[in-house]
């Protein structure tokens, strides 16, 4: 089966079910972005967050565990806390045995342990000035263990503690930035690092019986998932809205309720009434663009665009084959300006 067919295939699953998923899932207001909203709210346990249901053990003397977690520049931060559990072996010695709690290699909290209580149950504030945004973060155990003060093997059996990755999480309150209006940071765009299950909302403009026009809007869909790092993406099928008048605003087109972040695709005659003038007039050729929604500027509008239906196809093989590596600066970039054997197209 070729490339070609699998795009096909892919476009009129995603236009056949996109419409049922719109209405199972409606998207949020818009509103609900706005900065006198409360701040919204995830947790992830650890055990989502490093892909293994199995306990964080620490053994001997002194042993050590490390969880890497991202944090978006999408998502400004508000708290960032930390729930534990941890078991302990019983024959710790209370007075030379801890568990030392580190972020970004920095000391943030200490358990001792208590006889008679072997389970512990805490919970831990993230200091907001050791975190970094735009990557990932080690959050550290370090577990010192002790039953007596001499004659101690290092490797004794009891020498353990346990931290329950189901139970323990990292529990996110954060309130939505403004999307960056830049072509070169894409992958700040469709950003893994985001907490949540990402969703997109593919608008294919124009005949959608068009090969050229299911390629295209495959290719966008493919792209934001690859820049996701396959994490689980929500895609929906969105319909603009008929003869919007390109006067107000960029997107007059768009409607006012979407999930997630939205990909326009289709030649500039196919969204001229959807898109607003001054956008439409800049396209010469297969372009590539990036802006705030008008209504909410926490949003991003991908538009995937060109003069015929060939331009739209280079475009969105553009967003498919740049992931990792940073195109131009600035709103929009004519794919024609981008050496094609740099690109893969």
């Amino acid at each position: 089966m070729t490339r070609r067919t699998i795009d096909t295939i892919f476009a009129l699953a995603l236009l056949l079910v996109g419409s049922l998923a719109i209405a199972q899932r409606p998207a949020p207001s818009p509103a609900a972005a706005r900065p006198s909203t409360p701040p919204e709210r995830v947790e992830r346990t650890l055990a989502q967050i490093i892909g293994d249901a199995r306990p964080l053990r620490l053994e001997s003397d002194r042993d050590e565990r490390i969880v890497s977690f991202p944090l978006s520049l999408r998502q400004r931060l508000e708290s960032l806390t930390l729930r534990l559990r941890v078991t302990q072996s019983v024959a710790l010695s209370p007075e030379r045995s801890q568990l030392v709690i580190t972020l970004n290699g920095a000391a943030i909290g200490q358990i001792g342990y208590e006889p008679g209580r072997q389970v512990v149950i805490t919970e831990l504030t993230l200091p907001a000035r050791l975190l970094k945004f735009g990557d990932y973060n080690q959050l550290g155990f370090v577990g010192v263990q002790h039953y007596r003060s001499n004659c101690e093997s290092p490797e004794d059996a009891e020498l353990w503690q346990e931290i329950d990755v189901g139970e323990s999480r990292l529990v996110l309150e954060y309130r939505r930035q403004a999307v960056p209006a830049n072509v070169g940071r894409l992958d700040d765009v469709f950003d893994a690092k985001l907490w949540g299950a990402p969703q997109v909302t593919i608008f294919p403009a124009g005949d959608l019986k068009s090969p050229a026009l299911l390629r295209a809007s495959a290719a966008a869909a493919r792209a934001a998932a690859m820049r996701f790092r396959f994490q689980p993406t929500v895609f929906h099928k969105g319909d603009l809205v008929a003869g919007a008048g390109a006067v107000n605003g960029r997107f007059p087109g768009l409607p006012a309720e979407y999930a997630g972040d939205a990909v326009l695709v289709g030649t500039k005659d196919a969204l001229a009434g959807s898109v607003g003038n001054e956008v439409i007039a800049a396209v010469r050729g297969p372009t590539l663009a990036v802006y705030p929604d008008d209504r909410d500027a926490t949003r991003a509008v991908v538009l995937v665009t060109g003069t015929s239906a060939a331009d739209v196809e280079s475009a969105a093989r553009l967003l498919l084959a740049s992931r990792g590596t940073p195109l131009p600066q600035g709103e929009s970039v004519n794919a024609q300006s981008i050496r094609p054997a740099a690109w893969g197209l």
